[in-house]
């Protein structure tokens, strides 16, 4: 399986494949100036429903991404590097790779709490873990993959974080119930 290496936590360091003396492989946006940060057009041909990061996880193959913030500390810290490869099943505690917006400029990587009923259908509830209320909800398709693996280690969700997700999900589930009866 061939891992792609986007989004350097900082662009002044080269990436893993480049440092390795390896090429780089998949896609390879180019790097804005910096003083420019990253406009909306790089933004979208990486992490848009087009892009190539969607690309190459809907080929099958897994990606790592350098994370940048620290909204999910202690399991994935500042600068952290995460494996993502495609979503077969999510189950609630799954920390998944999700485009921040249905126009899609960006990726958020939080915890699937589960799924909510909304008029317009079927949505997905995540949250960050140090965060103290949900993320929007989510559409199916914005979902990009799973994270597998973090710093090169195997990222498996323990039995207790699975029931603190658990936890959440019927918090919020039953908060977001409760104002939809009071609203009528």
């Amino acid at each position: 399986m061939r891992e792609t290496v986007i989004g350097a936590a900082r662009r002044d360091q080269p990436s893993a494949a480049a440092a390795a003396g390896g090429p780089e492989t998949g896609c390879a946006p180019p790097e804005p100036p910096p003083a420019a940060g990253r406009p909306a057009a790089w933004r979208r041909a990486v992490y848009g429903a087009d892009g190539c990061l969607a690309a190459v996880l809907a080929s099958g193959e897994g990606m790592v991404v350098h994370v940048n913030g620290t909204c999910m500390e202690p399991v994935i810290g500042d600068r952290a590097r995460a494996r993502i490869e495609p979503v077969r099943r999510l189950s609630p505690g799954d920390v998944i790779a999700v485009r921040s917006a249905p126009e899609g400029t960006g990726v958020l990587m939080h915890r699937f709490l589960g799924p909510v009923w909304t008029p317009g259908g079927w949505r997905l509830m995540t949250m960050a873990d140090a965060a103290n209320r949900p993320d929007p909800l989510a559409e199916d398709a914005q979902v990009l993959g799973k994270v597998v693996a973090l710093n090169t280690c195997t990222y498996r969700v323990t039995l207790p974080v699975r029931a603190l997700a658990l936890a959440r999900y019927a918090y919020w589930t039953l908060r977001l119930a409760i104002r939809r009866l009071v609203r009528g």
